[in-house]
């Protein structure tokens, strides 16, 4: 979106609610060619969003610390199962 123009609201609350569905501020900010420090923003003027941004941000972090355990189980499966053949 251009500069200086508003975002719409329902586009805000799309994202906001992506935010909020455990998806990354990063990865939505990308997609939609945005700034993440705008989608911070947008997260601290929200009362809903505002209340629960440390719980949405550390359950996107202990979503991505799931993620990163799962990967090293299935790397070290598959180095098991090398060693048992």
């Amino acid at each position: 979106m251009a500069k200086g123009i508003p975002y719409p609201q329902d586009f805000k609350d799309e994202i906001l609610n992506r935010i909020k569905a455990g998806e990354r501020v990063s990865d939505v900010a990308r997609e939609k060619s945005l700034q993440p420090k705008i989608i911070y923003q947008w997260m601290s003027k929200t009362t809903e969003v505002k209340s629960d941004k440390n719980y949405v941000l550390e359950i996107n972090k202990l979503n991505r610390e799931v993620e990163e355990l799962y990967r090293l189980i299935g790397k070290l499966t598959a180095d098991m199962s090398k060693k048992k053949d």
